[in-house]
């Protein structure tokens, strides 16, 4: 099975990914790739760094490269995609994997705020919440589009453990 989970910053993806990949056997893609891309020095390795020093996104041609190289190396069947971020890398995945179900982290941006003050550094949150934000909101309808019915909305504004709840239903 394979999932993923979508929703913007502070909305409980990372964590939500942790415990069901626990739980489920599923391995994790996340921003992790990105690193393993900038390590192997990958093309254009040089860009993927200087976006994630300032926060930027990362070009789509370099996100869909650094999961190829993730599939390549890995023998898992069952993934969870810790943030889907747009529909190139859903079609890049599922040249490998059919994708079952995605999750939308629906959550209130006052919560997401209080989340992400928690753990980021002051001046940094304004500039990451905004770009991060107009991001999501520019190209969330497209992956809404190839998603169709395999979409799950979830409302995260709820604790860690009711969000797993919500989400394992769906698994089990």
């Amino acid at each position: 099975m394979n999932i993923a989970l979508i929703g913007k910053t502070g909305s409980g993806k990372s964590t939500l990914a942790k415990r069901l990949a626990q739980e489920f056997d599923f391995e994790i893609i996340s921003s992790d790739i990105l690193r393993d891309y900038i390590v192997a020095k990958c093309e254009g390795w040089e860009t993927v760094q200087a976006a994630m020093k300032v926060g930027n996104p990362i070009p789509v041609s370099m996100t869909t490269k650094a999961l190829e190289l993730k599939l390549e190396n890995s023998t898992s069947e069952n993934f969870i995609i810790d943030n889907l971020v747009n529909a190139s890398f859903l079609n890049a995945f599922e040249k490998h994997h059919n994708l079952d179900f995605a999750f939308y982290l629906e959550i209130d941006d006052e919560v997401a705020i209080q989340r992400v003050i928690s753990r980021a550094r002051g001046e940094e949150i304004e500039h990451f919440l905004k770009s991060r934000s107009k991001w999501f909101t520019d190209n969330f309808p497209k992956l809404q589009s190839a998603l169709g019915d395999r979409l799950i909305l979830i409302n995260t504004n709820d604790t860690p453990d009711a969000i797993y709840k919500q989400v394992s239903k769906f698994l089990r």
